[in-house]
C-alpha cells in the first residue's frame, strides 16, 4: 500500500470519528456483514433485525471456539476517575496474544462476540481506534474467523465505519445461521441482538429446528434474579448450548438439559464487579467448555469501623494489596502494565467517626492504588453498614449500577432494590436516599 493510500485511509477514518463523536454519523446502509453478503449492521434504536424466516446458512470448519462478551470498550471507563486507565487495552493485548499463538499452531479459530463490544455512552475515538486496529488484524489473519450480536450499549458503526472489517465479521442476528464443523462436534447457532423481553421471548419460541447453540445478550433467570427476560426453560430443547452476554458474572450453568455460559466482562470496569475476568473456549481437544482467565486489575473491598481498625489497615496497605501473580508482558508496554497492576481499593468507614481518612488513605497508597472512599451513616440507633456479599451479588449491584446511568434515576433503582430483597418501604427510600446522599427530610413522604 502506498503511503498517500495509508494518509487518504487515516483522513477517512478521522472523518467517521469527528462525526461518531459528534453523533452525527448515520447509520450504516448495507451491504455489511457476513462477508459482504447484505447482513445490514444493527441498530441500537431499530430492533428489527429479529427475522427467523428466510434463514440463511453458513459454514466454516474450526479447532477452537472463543466466546467473550462485555467489552465495552473505552479509554476511560470511571467517568469520575479518569486517572484510571488502560484495562481494555492490555485485554486486547492479552485476546491478541492468545489468537496469535494459536493460529501460530496451525489452529482455525472462531471468535465470537456476545454483545456490548463498544460502549455508547463511554465511547471516544481513541478507544475506537485502537479496537479497529485489532479487528483489522484479525480480519487479515488466515484461519480466524470473527462472528458477533449487537448489545443494548452497542453503537451503530464500531464494524460499518471499516469497510475491511464490516466485510469480514459475521453477523449472527437476522436469521443467519453459521454451522461451524469441529473435530469433536458440530455447533448450528443462531444469534439474537439485544432486545425486550417480549420480543426476545418470541425470538426463542421461533428459532429455527436446526439449530444447537444460541448467541444471546438477555437476561436470563438463571443468572439475574431480578426482572429476567426468560429462562432456560424457555429455551427450545433443540437447543443445548446457550452463549450468553450482558449479565457481568462469571458462569457456566447446566439446567433442563443445556449449558448456560456467561464470560462475564473481560477486564474490570466497576468497584464492586467480579473479579474474574476471561473468556470461554472450546477446543477439539478438550471436547467441551472451559474458562480461560485473563490478568486484570485487582479489587480489594475494606471496612473499618473503628479508628484502630483503620490503623491497622493503613500499617499494612501494601501487604494486604500485594499482587504476587506474574503478568503477561512484552517489551514496549511497561507504562501501561504498571498502570493496569495499580489495584482498586475500595474503603467502607463510618462517616464522620474516623477523622481525615481520605488524607490519610491516600498517602499510605502511595499513588501504587486507586482508592473509593464509601462512608455510610450511623443514625439513632441503627447504621447501614456493609453487608457480607457474594461475587454474584457483586455483580448484579454492579449491572444495577449500569442501569442507574441509562435512566438517571437513582433513587428509584435503589429502592426497588431494596424492596426486592425484603425490606420496609419507608426503610428502602431512607437507605436509599442516605447512600446516594441525599437528605431523607428532603424527600416528600418525609416532610
Amino acid at each position: 500500500m502506498r503511503i498517500d493510500e495509508v494518509d487518504e485511509q487515516r483522513i477517512h477514518r478521522s472523518q467517521i470519528y469527528e462525526s461518531y463523536e459528534n453523533n452525527t454519523h448515520p447509520s450504516p446502509a448495507p451491504p455489511f456483514g457476513l462477508r459482504g453478503l447484505g447482513c445490514d449492521i444493527p441498530s441500537k434504536r431499530r430492533k428489527d433485525t429479529m427475522s427467523t424466516t428466510n434463514v440463511k446458512s453458513y459454514k466454516l470448519f474450526a479447532d477452537e471456539i472463543i466466546f467473550s462478551a462485555d467489552w465495552h470498550i473505552a479509554e476511560k471507563p470511571y467517568k469520575s476517575r479518569p486517572e484510571i486507565h488502560g484495562g481494555a487495552s492490555y485485554m486486547l493485548w492479552q485476546l491478541d496474544r492468545y489468537i496469535r499463538e494459536r493460529l501460530q499452531s496451525d489452529a482455525k479459530i472462531l471468535l465470537i462476540l456476545g454483545g456490548d463490544t463498544t460502549d455508547s455512552i463511554s465511547n471516544r475515538c481513541s478507544a475506537l481506534i485502537e479496537l479497529q486496529t485489532y479487528l483489522r488484524r484479525w480480519a487479515d489473519m488466515p484461519g480466524l474467523h470473527i462472528a458477533f450480536i449487537a448489545g443494548n450499549h452497542d453503537h451503530d458503526c464500531w464494524v460499518a465505519s471499516d469497510e475491511i472489517i464490516a466485510q469480514k465479521i459475521y453477523h449472527l442476528g437476522d436469521g443467519h445461521l453459521l454451522t461451524v464443523e469441529t473435530p469433536g462436534d458440530t455447533f448450528v447457532i443462531a444469534g439474537c441482538d439485544a432486545c425486550s423481553g417480549s420480543r426476545f421471548r418470541h425470538w426463542l419460541a421461533n428459532v429455527p429446528p436446526e439449530s444447537n447453540t444460541i448467541v444471546t445478550h438477555q437476561m436470563y433467570e438463571e443468572l439475574f434474579k431480578y426482572g429476567p427476560h426468560a429462562s432456560l426453560a424457555d429455551v427450545p430443547d433443540y437447543v443445548t448450548t446457550v452463549l450468553n452476554g450482558d449479565i457481568h458474572i462469571t458462569s457456566k450453568i447446566e439446567a433442563h438439559g443445556k449449558v448456560l455460559l456467561s464470560p462475564g466482562t473481560p477486564y474490570n470496569r466497576r468497584i464492586k464487579e467480579s473479579a474474574t475476568s476471561g473468556f470461554y473456549s472450546y477446543s477439539s481437544d478438550k471436547n467441551d467448555w472451559e474458562f480461560h482467565p485473563l490478568a486484570a486489575r485487582k479489587i480489594f473491598l475494606f471496612s473499618a469501623g473503628t479508628e484502630e481498625e483503620f490503623v491497622d489497615l493503613l500499617e499494612n496497605f501494601h501487604l494486604r494489596t500485594a499482587d504476587p501473580e506474574e503478568w503477561p508482558e512484552e517489551s514496549g508496554m511497561e507504562e501501561l502494565l504498571e498502570e493496569v497492576r495499580r489495584p482498586l481499593v475500595d474503603l467502607k468507614y463510618p462517616s464522620g467517626e474516623i477523622v481525615g481518612v481520605a488524607e490519610r488513605i491516600r498517602l499510605a497508597a502511595d499513588k501504587k492504588a486507586h482508592v473509593f472512599l464509601s462512608p455510610y451513616s450511623v443514625e439513632g440507633d441503627w447504621t447501614i453498614e456493609q453487608p457480607e456479599i457474594s461475587e454474584e451479588d457483586i455483580s448484579l449491584i454492579s449491572c444495577l449500577e449500569e442501569m442507574r446511568e441509562e435512566v438517571n434515576n437513582d433513587l428509584v433503582i435503589d429502592t426497588s432494590r431494596l424492596l426486592l430483597e425484603g425490606v420496609s418501604l419507608e426503610e428502602s427510600v431512607k437507605q436509599a436516599a442516605i447512600t446516594l446522599e441525599i437528605p431523607v427530610e428532603a424527600l416528600p413522604a418525609f416532610k
